[in-house]
């Protein structure tokens, strides 16, 4: 029977998790979990303020805007993104930047461009940057893209001797470090667009920002924007908190972290066990997160409850935090978090209760 979303229960019964894909491999790591893990809205719960003032500036400042860029996370290329620039690239010319493509195996890479090109449409281009690259050679790739967009914006205005281009996207996703490098690559000049490792640092649609003198380009650099309904899918909520499009101090990192888990065994990748010193895979978080914590000596103190002793012991939340700054280091494979619709049959479902009002909890 159906259930209401706010009481949705996906169940999840002896899943084998496999090394690679060969036959007799279903017997290498097998997890029974026939309980469910609580999950609350709240636990995983981030759209500050400035998210919802930013798509209204956006909106306002749309009217002057030649051509639109979106950057996105190549790790997770459908989800999280917005409708407002859906609606944005509709009415010009656009461009899909797929960046940290670094975090993601080359014949994924190939797989995806072929896929999302077709998805988006002739009048889109589709590209894979990373920020690891040098300065000069992303300020050229960079520029390639704006050529082709302003092209396009020309044909509809001819007469128009300067360009305005907007950079949007998700957060966290690199949007104003690639302002940054098209700065520098034209001008020579240092950073005009403040830089962060946290999710939200730019909270405002910035001031026009030149990035090339003939003919004269501005890009705006705007806050990462993330769709309301997009609390009503846990999966895209724990994919966007995985790969940082949100602020881990304001979310419950161990449910981000206990996914992640999931994920990697799932897709037979065993480099968290030699990453930290395991005995083998694992399937409880606890354990993993244990084990990271003695490998980095994340401990904390607590008072004993009944012999007022002081304790020491891992610190959870520091752990889960460290797993995921490990994988969008790429410390822990290159995976595309999204699939393909090829590449059926699915990922088994998540391991799962979403119920509104209840409290996140960690025991099996």
């Amino acid at each position: 029977n159906k259930l209401p979303m706010q009481q949705r229960i996906i169940y999840w019964r002896s899943l084998r998790c496999c090394h690679g894909n060969s036959a007799d491999a279903q017997s290498s790591l097998t997890r029974n979990r026939h309980e469910l893990r609580l999950v609350s809205k709240e636990s995983l719960m981030w759209h500050p303020g400035h998210i919802h003032k930013g798509r209204k500036r956006i909106n306002q400042k749309l009217a002057a805007v030649d051509a639109f860029v979106e950057v996105h996370d190549a790790r997770i290329p459908i989800t999280g993104r917005a409708r407002l620039f859906e609606d944005s690239r509709a009415a010009r010319p656009h461009a899909l930047v797929l960046n940290k493509a670094d975090l993601v195996a080359p014949s994924a890479r190939a797989s995806w461009k072929r896929f999302m090109e077709e998805r988006e449409g002739p009048s889109s281009r589709v590209f894979h940057c990373s920020l690891r690259t040098s300065s000069a050679e992303l300020g050229r790739t960079l520029t390639s893209l704006m050529s082709g967009l302003l092209q396009l914006a020309s044909q509809f205005r001819p007469d128009k001797r300067e360009f305005n281009i907007m950079i949007a996207g998700v957060p966290n996703v690199g949007k104003s470090s690639l302002i940054n490098a098209l700065r520098t690559y034209h001008s020579g000049k240092k950073a005009a667009a403040r830089v962060g490792k946290l999710a939200g640092v730019t909270r405002v649609v910035g001031e026009r920002i030149l990035v090339c003198q003939d003919p004269p380009v501005y890009v705006l650099d705007s806050p990462g924007i993330l769709d309301p309904e997009f609390k009503d899918d846990i999966g895209n909520m724990l994919k966007l908190g995985a790969c940082g499009c949100m602020d881990l101090n304001q979310i419950d990192s161990q449910v981000i972290a206990d996914y992640l888990l999931h994920l990697l065994n799932v897709r037979g990748e065993r480099s968290y066990v030699k990453l930290y010193d395991l005995e083998g895979p694992v399937t409880d978080v606890r354990d993993l997160l244990a084990g990271i914590c003695r490998k980095h000596r994340l401990v904390q103190a607590h008072r004993n409850f009944h012999t007022g002793q002081l304790v020491h012991g891992p610190n959870l939340v520091a752990g889960a935090q460290a797993l995921l700054r490990h994988f969008n280091q790429g410390l822990l494979g290159r995976l595309v978090l999204d699939q393909l619709p090829s590449d059926l049959p699915a990922d088994p479902p998540l391991p799962f209760a979403y119920s509104k009002g209840a409290a996140a909890k960690l025991h099996h």
